[in-house]
């Protein structure tokens, strides 16, 4: 099942459906919810679908997962992170960008170069709308990297960014 969810109803999981209505059961995993019986795919973007590049582990893939220290700021290291990280190397053909890759401007270029991005990190999004993601380079420094900087960067040849992060689902519908 391929869903392309418009406005508010982007918020809703689709896969919490259920296919019967009639609830005789005390436990929620027993009951009949849609993801139990088909696979669904959500569109978000409608171009998507009509590109016709097939996206698979030779494509330039690229994940980074920065290690953090812990620190003063209290964005200490992310241990599913870190499982993915290992997950997708074991499953596809990746590149695993080392520290001294994360500082800024060098990040981006890595970034520029790749058809397939995985970020796995932990990403700050305030109430001020100033979102941002966190990059630990060599030295364990932290630095902010503006949601604005990553949108202004040449992805023309990424076809797939995926942001797997704390905080990247606040914010007011608008």
């Amino acid at each position: 099942l391929s869903i392309s969810p418009d406005g508010q109803l982007s918020y809703l999981p689709f896969e919490l459906l259920l296919l019967n209505s009639e609830i005789s059961t005390d436990s929620y995993l027993n009951l009949d919810y849609l993801i139990k019986h088909m696979t669904i795919y959500y569109q978000y973007k409608w171009d998507l679908t009509s590109n016709t590049t097939v996206l698979s582990s030779e494509n330039n893939f690229l994940v980074v997962a920065p290690e953090y220290a812990s620190s003063r700021s209290g964005l200490g290291p992310l241990k599913a992170a870190k499982q993915e990280r290992q997950w997708l190397r074991e499953a596809f053909d990746v590149r695993v960008l080392s520290a001294k890759d994360l500082e800024t401007d060098r990040f981006l270029r890595k970034l520029e170069a790749h058809s397939i991005v995985h970020l796995a990190m932990h990403a700050i999004a305030p109430d001020s709308g100033e979102a941002y993601l966190v990059l630990s380079n060599e030295s364990g420094k932290m630095e902010r990297l503006a949601i604005q900087e990553l949108g202004r960067s040449s992805l023309d040849d990424c076809n797939l960014l995926v942001l797997s992060a704390c905080q990247t689902g606040l914010g007011q519908y608008e």
